[in-house]
């Protein structure tokens, strides 16, 4: 039986559906066993992002890759896997601030060492930068990068900013009547 770890953050709940929509059938399937970890920071960011200066607020430590402590991440037995699955987010162009602290943690690197590692995104067309960082804390902890897979926004970048904002900002998803 081959066993699948997946372990991902999101901050809207919007990753979580997508993973579970990439893993649906997976799961039905005997023979693979599939285990669903997902990480917590010990203090969360908000969403929406109210008030809106929070939003703004965690740009340095995002693009300086400053970790933030995590809840207790419960992994039993790691070396069990065969594939790691990471899905994150992309804060400014960079990693999360809790996807950067758990590619970061002790367990995270016994975990993803000398396995395959595949990534997954749910986010604006701009990834592919937070992507090489990733790569590279994966391979630092001794895993091995597999691939990755992007759902992006594929809008004028314009009409996307602006979106983005409003969804970030005021959690509204629906267009202005």
């Amino acid at each position: 039986m081959k066993k699948i770890l997946v372990i991902y953050y999101t901050q809207t709940g919007q990753l979580e559906n997508i993973i579970n929509a990439i893993f649906s059938d997976i799961i039905k399937d005997d023979n693979v066993k599939t285990d669903f970890v997902r990480i917590y920071p010990k203090k969360e960011y908000p969403f929406p992002w109210q008030p809106s200066e929070t939003f703004y607020d965690v740009f340095p430590e995002s693009v300086k890759e400053i970790t933030t402590p995590l809840k207790e991440i419960n992994i039993k037995n790691p070396e069990q896997y065969d594939l790691i699955v990471v899905g994150l987010q992309v804060w400014y162009l960079s990693p999360s601030i809790p996807a950067n602290s758990f590619l970061n943690t002790d367990i995270v690197r016994k975990t993803i060492k000398n396995k395959p590692v595949i990534t997954i995104y749910g986010t604006r067309n701009m990834w592919v930068s937070a992507n090489k960082t990733i790569k590279k804390l994966i391979t630092e902890a001794g895993g091995k990068t597999a691939g990755n897979i992007v759902l992006y926004d594929k809008h004028n970048n314009y009409i996307s900013v602006m979106t983005i904002i409003r969804w970030l900002i005021k959690g509204q998803k629906q267009k202005s009547k």
